[in-house]
């Protein structure tokens, strides 16, 4: 008999969603990080937070202090928030497969956005928004619109003078009005709140550390378990 593989310490989140630091594999020595069905391996999750949750989870596979750990998140947060990460870094990836489905009535005269059918999505809306907004400021001559089974990006809005919750975009071709307009109105609160923060705060409370989202105090404290 062999040992089919040694693992040093793992992290299990549920069924078929794992990681774990394989030290040894059929009797050869290895460091590999293996990993199945976590969600920051998913394509629809932005590469570069994708990148910072493996890096956090490799080093707490590894023995990390939580106090190095949490520093890192407060960094990584800050970065996000104060700009020092670029929008296009930070947009949720999407196919939109069925496009003109969710395209349906075309903005008629004093009109600038479609009428949208039933049950588009997100990525969807934000598509048909920035084709629409690309006709409205005349830049569909000049600019790749994006049609459908494109792969986008988009990103979630505050309030704006066009009444979008998101926009998307194309990462080969974005107007300068268009990364101007995002520069004002992505949300990048949101970006943080609704794509990392919540993974975060599943990973801590799985290692049984507690998770603090008052900005105002210490972004994490330890607490007795």
């Amino acid at each position: 008999m062999k040992t089919e593989a040694v693992i040093r310490s793992a992290y299990f989140r549920a069924p078929r969603r794992y990681a774990q630091w394989i030290t040894k594999q059929e009797g050869i020595a290895k460091e590999v990080l293996d990993i199945k069905g976590l969600e920051f391996k998913k394509a629809n999750f932005p590469p570069l937070l994708g990148k910072f949750f493996y890096k956090i989870l490799q080093q707490v596979l590894k023995g990390e202090i939580k106090e190095n750990i949490d520093s890192q998140i407060v960094d990584f947060k800050h970065s996000i928030l104060s700009g020092g990460i670029p929008l296009t870094d930070l947009g949720t990836p999407s196919a939109v497969r069925k496009l003109n489905f969710y395209t349906g009535q075309k903005p008629r005269a004093g009109e600038i956005f479609s009428k949208l059918t039933k049950g588009a999505n997100a990525a969807h809306k934000a598509a048909i928004g920035y084709n629409d907004l690309l006709r409205f400021w005349g830049l569909g001559n000049k600019h790749s619109q994006i049609v459908q089974g494109d792969k986008i990006k988009f990103l979630y809005l505050k309030n704006n003078p066009y009444k979008l919750d998101a926009l998307g975009f194309l990462d080969f071709d974005i107007p300068d009005k268009v990364m101007d307009f995002l520069d004002r109105y992505a949300d990048r609160q949101k970006v943080w709140e609704s794509i990392l923060q919540n993974k975060l705060e599943n990973f801590y409370g799985d290692l049984t550390w507690h998770y603090n989202t008052n900005p105002h105090l210490s972004v994490f404290k330890t607490i007795d378990i």
